[in-house]
């Protein structure tokens, strides 16, 4: 990455960004405080920083979640440098430092200088819009599921309730539990609609590995952005937080999965582990493998999701349908 003019660091809260600008010639800082939007940040930016460009400037922020996103797009499409770097490696390197206080103003300096002293920091770019999209859908697939178990279970417990006035009132539930399946049908069917419109090839590849069904594929797809940018299915283990982490003190040791990236993701994935332990051969034969050497049902999962996660990676990546013959010849995951 080239070297900038300045440097921004912007710690991102829901309302207000604390900001901190380095301009590199004088090695003068400024700090200031303002309102999380972009033409407001940008405003002030410039007043207080005469002469800033920015074609000249790099900005960097944390991944917030959603709180960065529009500052991060506003940014990106006035000609800024956006960096949006994983808050785990800034703290990493926060604890390096030995740095204890934290504040927003003090969070917005520490920005700046990981950017500093970080040449290999990757600039943002704006996600596909239509994989986005299908994201966004998902999310909200998967609230109606989540929201819809909730009152099932207090429809249930409803029913069992002795008091007459009880039975009453079960009827209330059956109505908007009604229209929460109308809605989940509703919107499942928009997103084959898309995913058949402008990724049939995609999914149909995805949808041919016994285990993965349509949501798994919709998630790869969007989610995981059919693998791009990934050279190794080690790297979207890694990714996703399904790559064994190992913690060794003296004579503890235990290893467990990371659990850094996205736990929707790897919820999507274990449930097709699920499926895949019984009707793939290949992950049926690591998992019964795995319970008899004395693995847990949980560990041997997530070994069958590995290795369900390589052979998607292997069809996305090659373009063929699955194939079980050379799927029962690829080792790993034992």
């Amino acid at each position: 990455m080239k070297e900038h003019a300045y440097i921004v660091g912007i710690d991102v809260a829901k309302e207000k960004v604390a900001v901190t600008v380095l301009v590199r010639r004088t090695k003068e800082k400024v700090s200031f405080q303002v309102a999380n939007e972009g033409e407001e940040l940008e405003r002030v930016l410039t007043e207080k920083v005469e002469d800033l460009r920015p074609q000249e400037t790099l900005t960097i922020m944390e991944h917030t979640g959603v709180y960065h996103l529009k500052l991060a797009f506003y940014l990106f499409e006035r000609g800024y440098t956006v960096v949006v770097c994983n808050p785990l490696q800034v703290r990493r390197f926060a604890q390096s430092k030995l740095q204890r206080t934290k504040t927003d103003r003090v969070d917005s300096a520490l920005l700046v200088e990981y950017a500093e002293k970080n040449e290999d920091l990757k600039p943002f770019t704006p996600p596909d819009s239509l994989k986005e999209e299908i994201k966004l859908r998902l999310s909200q697939l998967e609230d109606l599921y989540q929201a819809l178990s909730t009152l099932e279970n207090q429809k249930m417990s409803m029913e069992l309730h002795p008091l007459p006035v009880a039975q009453s009132l079960v009827s209330s539930y059956e109505l908007v539990i009604q229209n929460l399946r109308q809605q989940i049908e509703k919107l499942e069917e928009e997103l084959k609609a898309i995913v058949r419109k402008y990724f049939p090839k995609e999914v149909r590849l995805l949808r041919s590995i016994p285990g993965i069904g349509p949501r798994a594929a919709w998630v790869m797809v969007s989610y995981l952005k059919g693998f791009e940018g990934f050279e190794r299915a080690k790297e979207v283990a890694s990714y996703i937080g399904i790559c064994p982490s190992v913690y060794e003190s003296g004579k503890r040791r235990r290893s467990r999965i990371s659990k850094r990236g996205n736990a929707y993701v790897r919820k999507i994935l274990y449930l097709c582990a699920l499926s895949a332990s019984r009707f793939n051969r290949a992950c049926r034969e690591l998992f019964e493998r795995l319970i008899q050497r004395g693995k847990t049902k949980k560990q041997a999962l997530i070994a069958v999701a590995h290795k369900l996660l390589r052979q998607a990676f292997a069809v996305l990546k090659r373009g063929v349908r699955y194939n079980e013959a050379l799927a029962l010849g690829m080792r790993g995951g034992t």
